[in-house]
Parts: C-alpha cells; structure tokens; sequence
C-alpha cells in the first residue's frame, strides 16, 4: 500500500511539471534543477486586472536577471514583440543591444509618444548627453597680425564645468584617443554646439575677429567680425559666437574650436580668461 503522506513528504521540494499532457506524464523537478528547454517556452497569461502573467522571484537579494549566454559577431541583444492592432502578425516594439565596448542602445520600433520617455514623477528617462561645457582658466595669447595675414589657433578650453562622459579633453596631449581641446563623443546622433570668443588689444584697434568651429579638419559654423577703424575707432576687444547642429558618428568625430584676428598696429592679443565670454559647449539631441 502506497503510503500517502510519505508521497507527499517526498514531493515538498519537488516541482511537478507536465510534458506531454495527452499522455498525462508527469515529471519531477527538484526546486534547485534547472529547466533546460531546446526549443521554445511558450506560455499563455491569465486575464487578471493587469496582473503579471510572468512572475520573478528575486530570492534573498531580491535581484531578478534575465540573461543573454551567447553573442553574435560581437552583439548581444534582446528584443521586445507584441502582437498588432489586427492580431495577424508580430510587431517588434524595441531591441536591447550591446554593442562595441559594452555600450548599452535602445533602440524603438516605431513612432513613439513623447511620453513614454518620461516617469510617472516627471523625470526624463531619455537624456542630453553626451554633455559638455568647457571654458578659460588662464589667458591664452594670439600672436598680433595686421593687414590681410591672420594667424589662427585653437583655443585651448582647458578648464570643463561639464563633462557628463568624459569626452572632452581639456588639456594640451590627446588622451584616450581625443584629441587636446576636443570633444569627441561616444554616441551616434545629432548634437547642438556653441563657441564663443572675446578677442582683447592691449593698444592698437581689433579690425577682424573670428570664431570657427571645427568637425574634424572642416569649419561647420563660424562668425566674423570686420570694421573700419576710421569709423570705430574706440574697438579692442571683438567677441563672436557661432552655433550650429552637426551629426556625429559617435567613434571618430571630433569638434574643436579656432579664433584668429587683426589690428591696425602692433600690441598684444589675447582671450581673457576671467570673462564669461569665452566658452565650448555641446550636449546630444533626443530626436
């Protein structure tokens, strides 16, 4: 005779799950095996007030992992489906991928509400970053020129209010692949930059100043400043600001700033470093 309460004793830390239900088979899993499927798990939710159908216990650290073994040429990615409004096909909703350098992307299917990247307490989930802003901490001197020669140099924005990514380097040597003065940012996308420079004479009048933001070797947006110094003849000190959008590939791009000027006489350049009016900025754009 089958003694009923040892049956049940035996079966507390078992699990029983059914695998072929036209046969009625029942096989035994202890509560520590694992579950190791060739094919695929499909299981069908319960209609409950919105209720989880798939419910994860984290265990003594409350921790619950989903995780992707394996990769494919370098990419590791896990992709969200749903069914369509007319119920006849998989529509893909958005994909988790890791990519080069263990980068994280999100990327939705899709038109998407601009809701969706916003918490319930107001708090973006999407962000503007990369982000930087850098400006002066000491003087930098331009080398006095007049007439028609100007001499350009790249400013050296050598002290940052914010780096979100550590991707501008704001010293004279390149460092991790950035050029000195530069930003180069690690993520794809569109980007909002700004520069400004103030150019200061020590005596003679300013009659040309200019300000040049460089993607890589070529200028994307400038500003010039040209005058006649019979006509103004109290100018020394210049300042422009340019701004633009740029794409960047997020691997070799690289943004730097130049200014050059003229004077109608000898005496000293520089961009003074205590004034609010030299600056770098850039930060990603949701789009």
């Amino acid at each position: 005779m089958i003694n009923r309460k040892k049956c049940i004793d035996k079966m507390a830390d078992r699990i029983p799950l059914i695998v072929n239900p036209g046969a009625s088979q029942i096989q035994e899993l202890q509560n520590s095996d694992d579950l190791v499927l060739s094919g695929q798990l499909k299981m069908t939710g319960i209609a409950n007030n919105g209720d989880s159908d798939i419910s994860l216990s984290g265990g003594s650290d409350a921790k619950a992992v989903i995780g992707i073994t394996s990769t494919s040429s370098n990419l590791s990615q896990l992709s969200i489906d749903c069914r369509n409004n007319a119920d006849n096909a998989s529509l893909n909703v958005a994909d988790f991928k890791v990519g080069t350098s263990n980068k994280i992307e999100l990327v939705v299917k899709g038109d998407v509400t601009a809701t969706n990247f916003i918490k319930t307490d107001g708090t973006p989930i999407a962000s503007n970053t990369p982000t930087f802003k850098a400006k002066l901490s000491t003087d930098q001197t331009i080398n006095a020129t007049t007439g028609n020669n100007v001499n350009t140099v790249k400013v050296q924005f050598d002290s940052e209010e914010i780096d979100s990514d550590n991707r501008y380097n704001n010293t004279s040597s390149t460092v991790n692949g950035i050029p000195a003065y530069s930003f180069k940012p690690d993520v794809a996308g569109f980007y909002f930059v700004s520069a400004s420079t103030s150019i200061e004479s020590s005596a003679h009048h300013v009659t040309f100043a200019r300000v040049q933001i460089y993607k890589n070797s070529d200028v994307i947006s400038a500003c010039v400043t040209h005058t006649n110094t019979t006509q103004n003849g109290n100018n020394k000190e210049f300042t422009q600001t340019t701004s633009t959008i740029i794409q960047m590939n997020g691997t070799s791009d690289t943004l730097h700033v130049q200014t050059d000027a003229t004077t109608d006489g000898s005496g000293s350049l520089k961009l003074e470093s205590t004034t609010s009016r030299n600056y770098f900025f850039g930060y990603k754009l949701i789009t």
